[in-house]
């Protein structure tokens, strides 16, 4: 399982604050025009960070699969990116978020996929479907270029021009799907099945049966073998879900702990509470909080 592509945005963070979070310094970095309404952006290795937009845009972080290996290759953290976009919803945006497995021993043959999407042997909640087949080997693609989930299935051996078997199976999310991914990541399921319950739940492969209901036909063991015994795993979150002290409570507790944890034993308290002091100024999701407990507070006394 690895990243393949991974784009977020931030409003409450200069563009210094992201190149220290990401690792990057600007002078190891191409200096490029900026897209969607960014004048400028940094260059790295795959990864780009554009900024100079509106006032209300901040900064917008881009990887592609190569700026994935290259994130990974000095060191970066995708669950600590993850982290923080959970943790500061609303004020930071996951944009884009794909997930691929790489298949190496052959488990599905990408003719069998075809033939079963062609012969009506399965059920989706994606009404379009794609099959090509070209020089460059055959990719299948289950949902929309506009869709919120996308699937590609392809040769990834025949692309590169390698030997062997190389199937990749390219799960890409936008917006509400991609944070709901990374929310139930940071929470701690497992990335593995966590994707296979996904894709299951909006595809499954059957052997087509007497049941008038395709949905209670039999999966084909082939997809069984893909997916193992996934259960199927809905991901829909409401944009700007309303972010209170029992959710906070919550993050410290179960996300954040451990670190805060180690951090008092190496610096204390008073070093905690020096390093954070002032930190939710101006951030009014937090502010909010606050006010809103300290009047519940007021009202109890």
């Amino acid at each position: 399982m690895l990243i393949d592509w991974f784009s977020m945005t931030t409003r409450i963070h200069s563009l210094a604050d992201v190149l220290d979070i990401l690792g990057l310094s600007a002078g190891d970095m191409q200096q490029l025009t900026g897209m969607r309404g960014y004048r400028d952006r940094l260059y790295y290795g795959g990864i780009n960070v554009h900024y100079n937009g509106r006032d209300d845009m901040g900064v917008w972080v881009e990887m592609s699969g190569t700026g994935c290996r290259t994130y990974e290759g000095f060191g970066g953290d995708f669950m600590g990116l993850m982290s923080l976009v959970v943790e500061n919803n609303g004020d930071m945006n996951l944009t884009r978020l794909d997930v691929a497995y790489d298949d190496k021993v052959g488990v599905v043959k990408l003719g069998d996929i075809a033939e079963a999407l062609r012969g009506g042997e399965y059920v989706s909640r994606w009404r379009d479907w794609q099959v090509i087949d070209g020089t460059k080997g055959m990719t299948i693609n289950l949902g929309s270029k506009t869709s919120d989930v996308l699937f590609r299935i392809y040769n990834k051996a025949v692309q590169q021009g390698v030997e062997g078997t190389w199937i990749r199976y390219e799960l890409q999310m936008r917006d509400e799907r991609a944070f709901a991914f990374a929310r139930k990541l940071v929470e701690g399921q497992a990335i593995g099945q966590l994707w296979a319950g996904i894709v299951r739940n909006y595809v499954r492969f059957v052997d087509p049966g007497q049941d008038t209901n395709k949905w209670r036909w039999m999966e084909k063991s082939w997809w069984q073998d893909l997916l193992g015994d996934a259960e199927k795993i809905r991901i829909y979150e409401v944009k700007g879900e309303e972010y209170n002290a029992d959710k906070l409570d919550r993050y410290i507790g179960e996300m954040a702990g451990a670190a805060i944890d180690a951090y008092i034993r190496l610096y204390g308290v008073a070093g905690l509470i020096s390093r954070v002091k002032g930190k939710s100024a101006g951030r009014s999701k937090y502010e909010d909080i606050v006010k809103v407990a300290q009047r519940m507070m007021e009202n109890v006394g």
